[in-house]
């Protein structure tokens, strides 16, 4: 058949029409929702969970102690040397394995002179209180101390009695050695150049034994001239010079047996002589040997050749008197005893100083017993910053040991999922150098306030991990916190919330398919989650949306719905049904309970807040 140009004009215009009718059909079949009868409504629900949270962080070995030298207020002057080094940077140890070990030159010779201070020191208490010196240390100090005889001698000026207070007995009483006199000659420049240090001896006249002679010895020879006053002077007849001014004299002094009961005083005169004596020539008491010169000035017997002061130099009371003046005694015997607070002060004071040195020598003693160092724990070796001859002291820092059997990590959550993180929550941790191996991990803190990152609020989680001695100090690792696991911590999407009285609400879909309001606890929240601290359980299903709130354009996923390759649903015949809105839609008002609600599940979903959809018969 031929058609007019005018006839193909009007088929085209109506074939044009007919599409348009029968898009227009199939547009309004697709924007109905399918099986959508009259008076049925689907429910939108996601369930009240806990959630899960992957995170990524260094691992940190927990602190095992650190290394360094022993120090003590006693020994902080000591130096030591590095002599062997046992270990290195990144080694694994155990508590107690030798680090380094340390040698003190210094040390052995601190020893000695300690030691020595101490015998001295106890020895000399000894003697004060007349005790054995292993008692010295625990002596009553209030029992007061016993002045002894410094040496054998002979006691003098002793007159004190019992009950007498004393304050300083200097020159009071004395023991003296009386065998032996000393004096001093003094002799003219001419006299004194005539005398030889080695070939020279010496013989003195005393007046009271008739001019009998008797040999002395020269102790020293004073070279140097020594100005005296003349009228200081006796000649040798025993006269005093009267002459007036100084004269230069020089001293040699001289030991003489005493022969009797001779005492020193300005009065006991001896003329003194020199000689050279001639090759097996001995003196004998009353000679006068050749070619002896007698010096022009007489000497004065000024003291005993040996004697000493007895005194305690405190203030105490004379508890008892032991010894007799003039009585002979010998070292260490008791002259008289004495007691006070100013003696049992000083005997107190020695005593602690006593202990003192002990207690610094126990401190000597254990550092050259104990100059290996060793690791203070299991571990390992973070840093050794010594080696072999290097030189240290007291104290210094050498280094640290990490435990990698208790680590930790700090990582940071989003606010979109720090509400499914609570302290106590178990963590599984992996490092990529052990991809099949898991550690354990336990949420210890989690941070109550955000910091800003790049626009993204971050809350900072610190979790506590068991390691071992595979995984070193700063690994990479990722964490998952089992937030499913912690306590007290139920999450539900924020449009499942409204408002009613100032009070927080939701509803509820209970397991009968019948709706429940219920009031609830809201805590920490987000732009898409919130905590309920009350009112909710795990495991019930809250109401986020339904069908009586979509436009016609907005569908639900059916059960039994299949999927399309681009996830979106189709029905049976593999024909979209979603058409183009969301499966998800935030109820504006809370859809009245009732009784006659059929449950259809809809089947799992990735997204938490979309769990089951309800289908309600209201006809």
């Amino acid at each position: 058949m031929t058609f007019t140009d005018k006839q193909k004009k009007w088929l085209i215009i109506a074939g044009v029409i007919a599409v348009v009718v029968i898009g227009s059909i199939f547009s309004v079949k697709a924007l109905l929702p399918k099986d959508t009868d009259e008076g049925e409504v689907k429910y939108s629900t996601a369930e009240v969970v806990r959630g899960g949270v992957e995170a990524v962080g260094n691992l940190n070995a927990s602190y095992g102690g650190g290394i360094s030298v022993p120090w003590t207020e006693d020994t902080s002057s000591m130096s030591y040397k590095v002599l062997d080094v046992y270990v290195k940077s990144g080694d694994m140890v155990k508590s107690g394995q030798p680090i380094l070990q340390l040698s003190a030159p210094s040390l052995s010779s601190q020893i000695e002179d300690l030691e020595k201070q101490i015998a001295n020191e106890r020895k000399s208490l000894a003697d004060l209180l007349n005790l054995p010196i292993d008692e010295v240390d625990n002596a009553d100090p209030s029992n007061g101390i016993v002045v002894t005889a410094p040496f054998n001698g002979r006691v003098v000026g002793l007159t004190i009695r019992a009950g007498q207070k004393i304050e300083d007995m200097t020159d009071s009483i004395r023991v003296v050695d009386d065998s032996v006199v000393k004096i001093t000659a003094n002799l003219t420049a001419y006299e004194a150049a005539k005398v030889t240090d080695k070939k020279t001896k010496a013989i003195i006249s005393l007046g009271q034994f008739l001019g009998d002679t008797r040999e002395a010895k020269i102790v020293d020879i004073n070279r140097n001239p020594t100005p005296v006053a003349s009228n200081s002077l006796y000649y040798n007849s025993g006269i005093q010079s009267t002459e007036s001014g100084n004269e230069f004299v020089y001293n040699i002094t001289l030991e003489l047996p005493n022969p009797g009961l001779i005492t020193p005083s300005s009065t006991s005169l001896a003329n003194i002589g020199f000689f050279e004596p001639k090759k097996g020539y001995t003196f004998k008491n009353g000679d006068t040997p050749d070619g002896t010169r007698w010096c022009r000035y007489s000497a004065i017997v000024e003291s005993y050749a040996d004697e000493e002061d007895v005194s305690s130099g405190l203030t105490g009371k004379v508890t008892k008197v032991i010894a007799k003046n003039s009585s002979m005694v010998k070292k260490g015997d008791p002259i008289f005893a004495m007691a006070g607070t100013d003696i049992k002060e000083d005997i107190e004071k020695r005593q602690t100083g006593i202990r003192d040195k002990k207690a610094q020598l126990a401190t000597y003693q254990m550092q050259a017993g104990n100059l290996l160092i060793t690791a203070p724990s299991n571990g390992m070796i973070s840093e050794l910053k010594k080696k072999k001859g290097d030189s240290i002291g007291p104290g210094e820092y050498l280094g640290s040991v990490f435990s990698a059997e208790n680590m930790s990590m700090y990582v940071n959550v989003d606010d979109t999922e720090v509400l499914m993180v609570s302290q106590g929550a178990p963590v599984t941790v992996t490092v990529d150098a052990l991809p099949d191996t898991p550690f354990e991990g336990v949420v210890e803190y989690v941070s109550g306030m955000g910091s800003d990152e790049n626009g993204v609020s971050k809350f900072e989680v610190y979790i506590s991990v068991k390691g071992s001695a595979e995984i070193r100090q700063g690994m990479q690792a990722r964490a998952y916190i089992n937030a499913g696991s912690a306590t007290d911590v139920l999450l539900i999407p924020q449009e499942a919330i409204f408002t009613e009285d100032d009070i927080d609400k939701v509803e509820v879909l209970n397991d009968d398919g019948t709706v429940s309001v219920v009031a609830i606890e809201v805590g920490l929240s987000n732009s898409r989650q919130a905590e309920v601290r009350s009112g909710l359980e795990e495991g019930q299903f809250v109401i986020t949306g339904s069908t009586a709130d979509m436009l016609p354009s907005e569908g639900v996923v059916t059960p039994g719905a299949d999927t399309g390759d681009d996830g979106t649903a189709t029905d049976a015949g593999g024909e979209n049904i979603d058409g183009g809105g969301e499966t998800e839609v935030p109820m504006d008002m809370p859809a009245e309970p009732d009784s006659n609600v059929e449950a259809v599940p809809l089947g799992e979903y990735n997204n938490p807040r979309l769990g089951h959809g309800y289908k309600k018969n209201i006809a």
